[in-house]
């Protein structure tokens, strides 16, 4: 898995969001919010590569990645969603 770049000049990264048409970070407690949940995406996906393999079904890894994101205090944002659609299945499109 790729590296993750860390801001150290945190008014560089609001420049950077604001040219991009994302939502203003008025804090540093905002951009603490969002480096936290990225790393917990992250970590997420590199948990469950681990457990892919011939023969496991997408549920057992989305179980995986829900006790993970559940564990670091967080609400996994594909619960619930369209009811159909599985975690698994949106990281596989990364791949």
């Amino acid at each position: 898995m790729a590296a993750f770049k860390r801001y150290n000049d945190k008014s560089k990264l609001r420049k950077q969001l604001s040219n991009r048409g994302a939502p203003n970070v008025i804090s540093e407690s905002d951009i603490q919010f969002i480096e936290k949940s990225c790393r917990i995406v992250a970590d997420t996906i590199s948990l469950i590569e681990k457990y892919i393999k011939p023969g496991i079904k997408t549920i057992e890894i989305d179980k995986i990645a829900e006790d993970y994101i559940l564990s670091c205090g967080a609400k996994p944002a594909f619960k619930g969603y369209r009811l159909t659609i599985k975690f698994s299945r949106i990281a596989s499109a990364f791949q």
